[in-house]
């Protein structure tokens, strides 16, 4: 396996073995079902996690990616604000920039 591994790494398509088939199928297996695990215990309605399950079965990266950046948004949302991609509340800028008046 070491060698098919060090090979594979040097892109030689003539030294990729059936192992390396394998272990990529192993590789896509556990992530779809942890992926689908992840999905199916969410908070929404059926068809939602029905639509998530079939971009990740139709098409893995995209659908992996989309659905990871999904889970880091919801999960916390103070990552996408280190991004740049928060919005501020306009009513709370507002009122925090109003002088409160002092007791005499």
């Amino acid at each position: 396996m070491r060698y098919a591994l060090i090979h594979f790494l040097m892109f030689s398509p003539e030294t990729v073995t059936q192992e390396i088939y394998w272990a990529l199928a192993g590789i896509y297996a556990v992530l779809l079902f942890v992926s689908a695990t992840s999905i199916f215990s969410l908070h929404s309605n059926f068809w939602v996690k029905l639509a998530w399950f079939v971009l990740i079965v139709a098409l893995p990266v995209i659908g992996m990616t989309l659905y990871c950046i999904r889970c880091m948004i919801y999960a916390d949302y103070s990552l996408a604000k280190q991004f740049g991609f928060g919005f501020k509340n306009t009513k709370q800028s507002k009122r925090s920039n109003i002088a409160k008046p002092t007791p005499a």
